[in-house]
C-alpha cells in the first residue's frame, strides 16, 4: 500500500469517528479543544516531515 493511501486511510478514520461523535445540534461528544490542538500538531509535523523530504531531495539533485 503507498504512504498517500495509509494517510488517507487515517484521515477518513478520523472524519468517521468525528462524525459518529457529533450530535444533530452540532456539538461533539470529546473535548474540542483538545482534538483541535492535537490536529494541529499533527499539521505541524506533518509539514516539517514535508519540508524535511524536500530539503533531502533538493540535496541529492545537487550531488
Amino acid at each position: 500500500m503507498m504512504k498517500d493511501e495509509v494517510l488517507y486511510g487515517m484521515l477518513d478514520e478520523i472524519r468517521e469517528t468525528i462524525e459518529a461523535n457529533t450530535e444533530p445540534d452540532g456539538n461533539v461528544r470529546f473535548d474540542g479543544l483538545r482534538i483541535q490542538v492535537a490536529l494541529d500538531f499533527v499539521r505541524t509535523e506533518l509539514f516539517k516531515s514535508i519540508m524535511a523530504e524536500h530539503d533531502h531531495d533538493t540535496h541529492r539533485e545537487k550531488v
